[in-house]
C-alpha cells in the first residue's frame, strides 16, 4: 500500500489555515509562476556553397594511405596528390573527361548505387612497368589502342588495393 503524504492532523491544520486566510491559495486569477511560451522553429537556412571540408579531408587521407599502400606494393616512392573536389553532372564529366581511360565499376555496401574508378590510359603502361620493377622511358610514350589482358589485371590489382585502402 502507499504511504500517506500528509497525516490527518496535517490535513486538518492545512484546511484550518486556508479557511482562516493564514495559507494563501492561488486561483486562476492569481499569480502564475510558470508559463509555456510557444517556440517557433523556422525553416532551415540552406548553406549554398561548393565547399566540402569533410570530404576534402577524407580525400587527403585517402591519397596519403593509397600512396603508402602502393609504395609498399611497388617498393618505390609514390606520390599521390589529391585534386580539388567539385560537383558536376555525369554528362559534363563525359564531355570534359579523359578521351581514353579505363573505367572500373564497383559497389560499396551498405551504400546504394555504383561508383567508378577511372584510370587514365596513359598511366597503364608506367604502372605495369613499375609493377615489374622496371623504369623504362619507353613505357611513358606508349600509345596502345588496347591494353593487354595482363596489363588490365595489374590495373585491377591496383584498383582492388585502392578499395581496400578506403
Amino acid at each position: 500500500m502507499t504511504e500517506q503524504v500528509l497525516s490527518d492532523d496535517e490535513k486538518n491544520a492545512l484546511l484550518d489555515g486556508v479557511s482562516s486566510g493564514a495559507v494563501e491559495v492561488h486561483s486562476a486569477d492569481g499569480p502564475q509562476y510558470a508559463a509555456v511560451k510557444p517556440f517557433v522553429i523556422g525553416p532551415r537556412a540552406r548553406i549554398v556553397s561548393n565547399s566540402f571540408p569533410r570530404l576534402e579531408s577524407i580525400n587527403a587521407q585517402l591519397a596519403s594511405r593509397l600512396a603508402d599502400s602502393v609504395s609498399a606494393m611497388l617498393q618505390v616512392e609514390v606520390d599521390i596528390t589529391p585534386r580539388a573536389i567539385r560537383q558536376r553532372s555525369f554528362a559534363d564529366f563525359c564531355e570534359d573527361g579523359p578521351a581514353r581511360c579505363l573505367a572500373i565499376g564497383f559497389t560499396a555496401a551498405p551504400l546504394t548505387g555504383e561508383a567508378l574508378v577511372l584510370i587514365d590510359s596513359e598511366l597503364v603502361s608506367p604502372l605495369v612497368e613499375a609493377f615489374f620493377g622496371g623504369n623504362s622511358p619507353e613505357s611513358l610514350a606508349c600509345n596502345e589502342a588496347a591494353h593487354s589482358p595482363g596489363a588490365l589485371s595489374i590495373v585491377h590489382l591496383f584498383v582492388r588495393e585502392l578499395l581496400l585502402t578506403v
